[in-house]
């Protein structure tokens, strides 16, 4: 059969419709609006409350001074030297994810079982047979898993060669990605000011009279005049967080459109489609991704709330029957949690591609899988556990060498433990742009294969190569 039959059908046989590019206008603005309101207030709240909660939580006019585990000159050495590693080391993972990227895929499949079966037979070994089963038990069900989902593997690894080569093509958007969460970085720290003033946070310490009676000088506490403020504030924190990971997501999702439609445009560090795809994602397609991520963010405050009940009720020996309501309810919340983020991950696909609204785009997508029977091709990507194990990897490897070269051995406990989180937040960012490139790639193929074909010929072949072992009765 002729390749070029297989991969373009009849126009008159095809059931979906495929996106079109919609005219530049701003979409679902009061959402965008809102987010700029609340961003830039938390700029201004904390540049007035600041004297305020230096001299309420840190004046050491009273004797208690606040210590740093760590010197600040140590701080400022470890975070660069995890910088220019993290650079390192994510070129090199380009090069093991391109050369073998079936080889980690598989290895990230079956490190579950791995892991659970060494916890296991350590667990067996010390004498605790009940926590040993669970964790062979475990392993099982994982190994299970593994051996199931074996023949997807090639289709996996093929879809992230072409999403690996899609992001080399367009470095710049790791510049973004490393911009964006040096920003996010910053807004937290101000959104800690701000929260800690609009709730009247007083340092209280023991006085002379609590000091006599043995208690120690130095346990000081922090009561907040005003905590009705911590949940609004909760919401703004999470409603940040995600605006800013759903616009490089967007952004990315723009970039591989173009680099898989029109390749011309999308060759360089600092290309036409990383420069137009920003500009989309934080201008007229901006609100749309404000309004997604504020669901998403509500949920995790509501789940925020429940994991707090969950606390006051297992210190406050509750009745069972409410902690099995809490737990219920807690499982339901993140049930939506993971819906919803899975419903966005698609959507801001198509924001990102063809500047639909938010609702719109969500319909859209979803229609287009689901009358290609692609349902279960979106959820057999494999490539995001393989990536979260990369950054993991990554981390782990920094952190070690960086802790040994710089020789501070009373502190290297805590020099590692602020390495690796810096180094696994950096490898994660990197990483999720590889991951959402990949999520671009399945959309656009599920639209348009033929494209794929004349305009990158290589990645047609290994994607339909794998394509017709995995799914022989599912057409392009």
């Amino acid at each position: 059969t002729d390749d070029r039959l297989m991969s373009s059908p009849n126009e008159a046989n095809q059931t979906w419709q495929r996106g079109e590019k919609q005219e530049p206008k701003y979409r679902d603005l009061p959402y965008g609006i809102a987010f700029h309101v609340q961003f830039f207030s938390i700029f201004a709240l904390a540049i007035y409350y600041g004297p305020k909660v230096k001299e309420a939580l840190f004046d050491d006019s009273d004797g208690n001074k606040v210590e740093l585990p760590m010197s600040v000159t140590m701080i400022g050495l470890s975070a660069a030297l995890t910088l220019v590693s993290s650079m390192a080391f994510n070129a090199i993972s380009f090069i093991v994810l391109t050369k073998f990227g079936t080889a980690f895929i598989k290895i990230s499949v079956w490190s579950g079982a791995v892991i659970n079966l060494i916890f296991a037979l350590l667990l067996f070994s010390a004498g605790n047979p009940i926590a040993g089963a669970l964790f062979a038990f475990s392993a099982l069900i994982c190994a299970l898993y593994a051996w199931t989902v074996r023949r997807r593997i090639p289709f996996a690894a093929s879809l992230l060669n072409a999403g690996v080569k899609a992001i080399r093509s367009n470095l710049g958007i790791f510049f973004i990605s490393l911009l964006s969460g040096a920003l996010m970085f910053g807004w937290s720290y101000l959104w800690i000011v701000s929260l800690l003033g609009i709730t009247g946070a007083q340092k209280v310490c023991p006085d002379d009279e609590n000091i006599s009676n043995g208690e120690d000088s130095d346990v000081c506490t922090v009561e907040l005049a005003q905590g009705g403020w911590i949940l609004p504030w909760i919401l703004l924190l999470f409603w940040t967080q995600q605006v800013m990971k759903n616009v490089i997501h967007t952004t990315v999702a723009g970039i591989v459109s173009t680099w898989y439609f029109d390749p011309l445009n999308a060759q360089e560090c600092c290309s036409a489609a990383v420069r137009d795809s920003t500009q989309r994602s934080l201008t007229t397609s901006f609100g749309s991704i404000c309004l997604g991520s504020l669901l998403v963010a509500i949920i995790q405050t509501l789940d925020y709330v429940v994991q707090s009940l969950r606390r006051n009720s297992e210190s406050s020996d509750q009745s069972g029957g409410v902690a099995l309501l809490l737990c219920c309810l807690d499982c339901i919340v993140r049930c939506l949690e993971s819906i919803m983020e899975y419903f966005n991950k698609w959507a801001f696909i198509y924001v990102g591609v063809y500047g639909y609204s938010y609702v719109e785009a969500g319909k859209k997508v979803m229609t287009l899988f689901t009358e290609r029977g692609w349902t279960l091709v979106i959820n057999d990507n494999l490539v995001s556990g393989a990536l979260g194990l990369m950054s993991f990897t990554i981390a782990l490897l920094i952190s070690a060498s960086s802790t040994s070269l710089m020789f501070a051995r009373d502190e290297w406990g805590i020099i590692f433990t602020l390495i690796f989180a810096l180094a696994f937040v950096l490898s994660l960012t990197m990483m999720s742009a590889i991951d959402s490139a990949v999520s671009t790639v399945i959309v656009c193929f599920a639209e348009a294969p033929s494209d794929l074909e004349r305009n990158h010929l290589t990645h047609y072949r290994e994607i339909r190569e794998a394509w017709n072992k995995v799914y022989p009765l599912i057409r392009f």
